[in-house]
């Protein structure tokens, strides 16, 4: 009965908490640091978008009900269901989010701009979307189980 509460406790992250309390590590998941800077806005600001990746859990600490319709990246490619792609392009063309975050840093590419979206360019698309109607705010890397996992939070430039 001893081995399995301790092997619970060690599964369970628990003793790895307590450790990083006691060295000054940081604490707080990724989730919660981007949570904070989204809930410092007024309600009404309160959106957000996952770009391009799954649920990592950004809506659940913020207490976010998605607004689009495709509000993660399901295990899927391009060819099989671009609509998941497309409408997250349409979604930050179309500024729904006030708020944006991905794991990559956005570069703008002019050369991609006036080519249709397709399964070779939705990520440079997504990318100049991104550098023409948002702005980096904010930049946290991962702890736990995102260990150095860089996330780029991104505000929509009313």
């Amino acid at each position: 009965v001893l081995l399995i509460f301790v092997f619970t406790i060690g599964n369970n992250g628990l003793i790895a908490q307590m450790l990083n309390r006691a060295t000054n590590i940081n604490p707080n998941p990724v989730q919660q640091e981007i949570a904070k800077v989204i809930l410092s806005d007024s309600k009404e600001n309160q959106t957000l978008l996952e770009v391009l990746s799954l649920d990592s859990g950004f809506y659940t600490a913020a207490g976010i009900v998605p607004s689009s319709k495709y509000f993660y990246l399901p295990n899927i490619s391009f060819e099989l269901y671009p609509d998941v792609f497309i409408s997250q392009y349409e979604d930050i063309e179309a500024g729904l989010n006030k708020y944006i975050v991905t794991a990559f840093l956005a570069n703008f590419n002019p050369e991609s701009e006036q080519q249709e979206i397709n399964k070779d360019n939705y990520g440079q698309k997504i990318q100049n979307a991104i550098s023409k109607h948002y702005e980096l705010i904010y930049v946290a890397e991962g702890h736990y189980y995102t260990q150095g996992r860089i996330q780029y939070l991104y505000r929509r430039v009313d």
